[in-house]
């Protein structure tokens, strides 16, 4: 399976975090050029209403899914450059049989927090399984994803307004889309974890986000009212979302995902 791996020029200490991982398991990766948020123009921040972090955030996550779609490969693992990876993930990189073949994304990542997911499991190697992904969920640092489901978040985002995770594995996706979560997860976004997200790994996308102190900085207008309007939505989006599961065949419940 191939791998893209979601670099800013800056961040060389990253890469080499990165490089060193996938040298030790025998991974060939491409990297793909971040877009810097620091170049971003005006108009461009003020159509997406996104802070310039998260703006580039997305943009760069968008030139992974054109790499897919120029290239050969049916799916290929995205990474952000902040992945703790664990040496279980690359044998499941080497050989992908497993991968469903409904599958659109799978998700490989940790980050704590809890999930609806189906009860109903595939099993992998080891005590890992697959289930079905029901939910909103943060983080994008680690995901399988297949040319088609590439195809289509290309096709919904050239004007986004939200983060990119809050996209690909947000309600609207998630409800038209098959995605699965990796159970427990072989990989953790370093910058995620407050005691992790130090020095080369404090989140080049939020800098703010474990420092209350500086939570007041404000959003573009158009970002507050694109966010207030989410949130406002997001209960009834969410009993919808229920409902139509419910009234299907999987059973589901909240679960913490694990790393390990």
């Amino acid at each position: 399976m191939h791998i893209y791996i979601i670099n800013l020029d800056r961040s060389a200490g990253r890469m080499d975090f990165m490089r060193e991982q996938c040298e030790a398991l025998s991974l060939d990766f491409e990297r793909v050029p971040a877009v810097d948020g620091k170049a971003i123009d005006p108009d461009t921040l003020e159509r997406h209403g996104l802070m310039p972090g998260a703006t580039a955030c997305f943009m760069s996550h968008r030139l992974a899914w054109q790499r897919l779609i120029s290239s050969p490969h049916q799916r290929a693992l995205i990474l952000e450059d902040d992945a703790e990876l664990l040496p279980s993930l690359a044998e499941l990189i080497h050989e992908d049989g497993w991968f469903p073949q409904q599958a659109d994304v799978v998700r490989v990542e940790a980050t704590g927090q809890k999930q609806l997911l189906s009860m109903d499991a595939i099993a992998l190697s080891g005590e890992r399984v697959l289930r079905r992904l029901h939910s909103d969920s943060w983080g994008c640092a680690g995901y399988i994803i297949t040319r088609s489901a590439a195809e289509r978040l290309l096709d919904i985002t050239e004007d986004f307004t939200e983060a990119v995770d809050l996209v690909v594995f947000g309600h609207d996706f998630v409800r038209d889309a098959v995605i699965y979560q990796m159970v427990p997860a072989p990989l953790k976004q370093k910058s995620m974890f407050q005691e992790e997200a130090t020095g080369a790994f404090r989140s080049t996308i939020d800098a703010e986000r474990f420092d209350a102190n500086k939570r007041k900085i404000q959003a573009p207008k158009s970002g507050i009212a694109q966010k207030l309007k989410r949130e406002l939505l997001r209960p009834f989006r969410q009993a919808r979302a229920f409902y139509r599961r419910i009234k299907g065949i999987e059973r589901f419940k909240f679960d913490r995902v694990t790393f390990g």
